[in-house]
């Protein structure tokens, strides 16, 4: 029997003259009395807003470009540059993991922001079977792999390059393989949690057939789905984010103590001495030269001012340069002589280590930031609407599902960026940060040199000092020669760590 099928530009152009639901069920009974039909505001089609549609639209294809373009230089430049063994294999592992989760998404999403119904499944039925396994093997992976460099990097703090566990290639590889091995396993039965079913065809208000059917790909039953999400996250992603943080909390901790040079503390170290021994005197004026054995073990002579960083846990005041610990305990201000002998060489060194310490510590608390606000709420939304208690027919709560997916792929386009382009993604921040400085500064910088005009004795104006050759420490504390002391000296290598 011939159906009276209608393409919905035809309609949309004739004008929509909408008809009751029964009214139109009963003429076209005939017609589809062997189809499969939707009526066209049946809750089971989810018809986006056109301002979100183009929004995801949008912003999914910028970060689709971005993640697919970053992840593939990522590949090419490991094999370039001269990394570690482990490192380059987790690098590798990561942009593949992302560059496969990337085109999942870009494969299962744009689709659906094109068409009018964003439930509709286009990518066939075994896509439909497929697609769940790639995305959670790629999430897993990728999340494995992540763990896999906070441990390298934590390791390079807690143990030096000297004592640090490095596999050779083969047991890199080994690693890596059994990382999508397990990923793989954990992975496997999503295979058929979905079905594939179809054709549907569309109803429309004003009573005519859409002549293009529709496929959607479901889960019959929310039971098995709800289990499998509740497991893998609490009992995977979970800890494996714990250790993530847990493994980047100890070497953001270790920046921030080492933030100032090791220089300046023993130089306090050494006052500090020098006034609980004078206090002990009872009101003589003999100073107690400081014992040598009370010397940080890794301070010793070198003839340059570059510090690689040190293991000493002695926490220090930034305003005085006195330890924290000693002022506690007798609670003796430090005179204005013994703060007098830090030189402006000194502090000049000061500025340069601290400001890479404190920048590297923000690095860190951007890597944790950005793995929780990119991941966590994709798997909650994931656990939540698997749950076969709660049904999610709102059109807000797939708006929802689909902008924490944008989420998770934003993660694919910025990882490259965070673990192997950091150095060129740290200059280019610095060259926009001074671009808009130089711009919305102008007002401030003009007011202030207005100030300064005038007699330089009335305002305190003191010539700068001269330039004195500082050496580059390399960006992070992952870079320490066999003794792992300070005294050896600043070197430049080709690595990417932070």
């Amino acid at each position: 029997m011939a159906h009276a099928f209608r393409n919905q530009h035809d309609i949309v152009a004739a004008g929509r003259t909408e008809m009751d639901s029964d009214t139109c069920w009963h003429i076209i009974e005939n017609e589809t009395y062997d189809l499969d039909v939707y009526w066209e505001k049946d809750e089971k089609l989810k018809v986006l807003p056109e301002d979100q549609r183009l929004a995801l639209l949008s912003v999914g294809s910028i970060l689709a470009i971005i993640s697919f373009v970053g992840n593939i230089a990522v590949i090419i430049t490991v094999f370039l540059r001269k990394l570690r063994i482990l490192y380059k294999c987790c690098l590798l592992s990561l942009a593949l993991s992302d560059l496969i989760l990337g085109l999942t998404y870009v494969f299962t999403y744009i689709p659906k922001f094109i068409i009018i119904y964003s439930n509709a499944w286009m990518l066939g039925k075994e896509a439909c079977a497929v697609v769940p396994v790639f995305l959670s093997m790629s999430l897993l992976s990728n999340s494995m792999a992540l763990s896999c460099i906070a441990l390298d990097r934590y390791q390079a703090v807690k143990s030096g390059a000297g004592n640090r566990w490095e596999p050779g290639l083969g047991g890199s590889i080994a690693i890596i393989v059994a990382i999508w091995i397990v990923a793989a396993g954990i992975a496997a039965p999503m295979y058929s949690v979905y079905d594939h079913i179809g054709p549907y065809y569309i109803v429309t208000v004003e009573c005519e057939i859409l002549e293009e059917p529709y496929y959607f790909c479901t889960v019959p039953t929310k039971v098995f789905k709800s289990h499998y999400f509740t497991i893998v996250f609490s009992l995977i992603f979970i800890p494996l984010f714990v250790t993530f943080v847990g493994f980047y909390s100890v070497v953001a901790k270790y920046i921030w103590k080492q933030r100032i040079p090791m220089t300046i503390r023993s130089h306090a170290q050494t006052s500090s001495n020098e006034i609980s021994s004078s206090s002990n005197k009872k009101g003589t004026k003999l100073f107690k030269k400081a014992n040598s054995k009370t010397a940080p073990k890794h301070a010793c002579k070198s003839n340059t001012n570059s510090n690689l960083g040190s293991r000493s846990t002695l926490l220090t005041d930034s305003s005085s340069g006195t330890p924290v610990n000693k002022r506690k305990e007798n609670q003796i201000a430090v005179p204005e002589a013994s703060a007098s002998k830090m030189s402006r060489s000194d502090q000049q060194v000061r500025t340069v280590h601290t400001k890479r310490k404190v920048r590297t510590f923000k690095v860190i608390l951007s890597l944790v930031f950005c793995c929780f606000i990119t991941r966590i709420p994709t798997w909650v939304m994931n656990v939540a609407q698997a749950d076969p208690n709660v049904n999610y027919h709102e059109v807000v709560w797939w708006l929802v599902q689909f902008w924490c997916s944008m989420l998770s792929l934003s993660s694919t386009a910025l990882n490259p960026f965070l673990y192997c382009f950091l150095n060129e993604t740290l200059d280019f921040t610095q060259i926009v940060r001074g671009w808009f400085g130089n711009i919305f500064g102008t007002c401030s910088c003009t007011d202030g040199n207005a100030k300064t005009k005038g007699d330089g004795k009335e305002n305190n104006i003191e010539p700068p000092p001269p330039n004195r050759p500082v050496a580059i420490v390399p960006r992070g504390p992952y870079v320490h020669n066999p003794d792992n002391r300070l005294c050896a000296h600043s070197t430049s290598v080709d690595v990417n760590h932070i």
